[in-house]
């Protein structure tokens, strides 16, 4: 029988790994594209883990994420000051990872959405945001595209209304904000200038931000919740501030990029061999790290032979194998095939082993054929494991572009009803 503080020792790993486990479920619920409201299991999951003891401050961050989403969706003054009081409680430059700041972001720039919907006055949500962008310059790591362009259209946004209430100042501090390369860029610089030029008027100046438009670019990286929350968001904000144009080209924009992107994926599905990729990996001395380059290979994706193997879908690819439970997988394989490979080498002993040998030659046959027979019965296993957590990527991520897709085309339908 097993000591007692061993006992101890294991239980409390298998509670450990099993809350890892439920927080990673959480995360990919949160990511899911479903509004909150309409997703009980994250909530009674959110709850249940609320309650577990000594949880570090990336777990209460993403707790606090589920609470905020609540809040926000609430769509109350209340909520709003509430929701505020939480976002003030995880300064950006203090979240222990990247993904934590990027979706802390997120719910930054959905107040702030929410605050102009309510009627907060601009001057006030123009100051939260340059709080925002003052902690996210002290970040290390950048912000991904996506959410530097929803920065820049929020600014966008924000300085037309206090240009239009008269506080040109503070527009220009915003505009001055927008990055070279933005798809805003150009726009701010005009409504710079049509502010401080005496000869045009308030009509004229409306008239074309009614009209004016942007020169939105198709997506060549993946679209992960990030990418398409913060295309959502901007849509949103455009449409809040009036301009139709704008939100009408950022709407469709999104919508062609999300149905190339699922093409592309429905014909690696179509085509891929997933004995031929594990085959590949078969060779490799050892796994890319999660945290390197996607590697130039596309038969390491199971590209090669098909027509198909854009960089885009290798990205695609490479983000579904770094995921939590496809790394594992990945990992189980990976040992699965060097274990394979190892007894297979010790053939060649047994084949030297003669009938004269006696009893021990025919026990060490006899453990040599059991354990080829269980690694094989193991890589067995492992392949099926890993061809499933890569098909729930691939189904996760299509589910996610639908309901994206859903939530632009119902924004377009208001936009023309408008």
């Amino acid at each position: 029988m097993l000591p007692v503080w061993l006992l101890a020792v294991l239980s409390q790993s298998a509670v450990s790994q099993t809350t890892e486990d439920d927080f990673q479920q959480l995360q990919r619920l949160l990511a899911n594209g479903t509004a909150i409201q309409h997703q009980p299991g994250l909530i009674a999951l959110a709850a249940a883990l609320q309650k577990q003891p000594q949880l570090s401050t990336q777990q209460q961050a993403w707790l606090q994420l589920v609470h905020l989403q609540q809040l926000l969706q609430q769509g109350s003054v209340a909520a709003l000051s509430q929701s505020d009081e939480v976002l003030r409680q995880f300064p950006l430059t203090e979240l222990p990872t990247a993904e934590l700041q990027q979706h802390f972001v997120l719910a930054r720039m959905q107040w702030l959405l929410l605050g102009l919907q309510l009627g907060l006055k601009p001057d006030l949500v123009a100051f939260v945001l340059i709080d925002a962008t003052d902690q996210l310059a002290e970040l290390r790591q950048p912000l991904s595209v996506a959410v530097a362009e929803l920065l820049d259209a929020c600014r966008f946004a924000l300085a037309s209304q206090l240009w239009q209430s008269g506080d040109g100042e503070l527009a220009a501090r915003l505009l001055k904000g927008i990055r070279l390369e933005s798809p805003f860029w150009a726009a701010g610089q005009m409504l710079d200038f049509w502010y401080f030029d005496d000869q045009f008027n308030d009509g004229q100046m409306n008239n074309w931000l009614a009209h004016v438009e942007v020169a939105a670019r198709p997506r060549s990286t993946p679209l992960g919740f990030t990418e398409l929350e913060s295309l959502r968001l901007a849509v949103a904000l455009a449409q809040q501030a009036g301009f139709s144009n704008i939100s009408r080209h950022l709407t469709l924009t999104a919508l062609t990029d999300i149905h190339r992107h699922q093409q592309l994926l429905v014909e690696w599905q179509a085509s891929v061999s997933y004995a031929g990729m594990f085959g590949v990996w078969q060779q490799l001395q050892q796994l890319p790290l999660a945290t390197a380059s996607r590697p130039v290979s596309a038969a390491l994706f199971g590209c090669e032979g098909v027509m198909n193997c854009q960089p885009l879908l290798l990205d695609y690819v490479w983000d579904f194998l770094n995921q939590p439970d496809s790394r594992s997988a990945w990992q189980n394989l990976f040992a699965a095939q060097q274990l394979r490979l190892q007894l297979l080498q010790l053939r060649p002993v047994d084949g030297q082993l003669g009938d004269s040998d006696g009893v021990e030659a025919a026990q060490l046959r006899g453990d040599l054929a059991w354990l080829q027979d269980l690694s094989e019965q193991q890589l067995a296993d492992s392949a099926l494991d890993m061809k499933a957590a890569l098909q729930r990527s691939l189904k996760e991520e299509n589910q996610r572009l639908d309901r994206y897709a859903d939530t632009l085309g119902g924004l377009l339908l208001a936009n023309r009803q408008n």
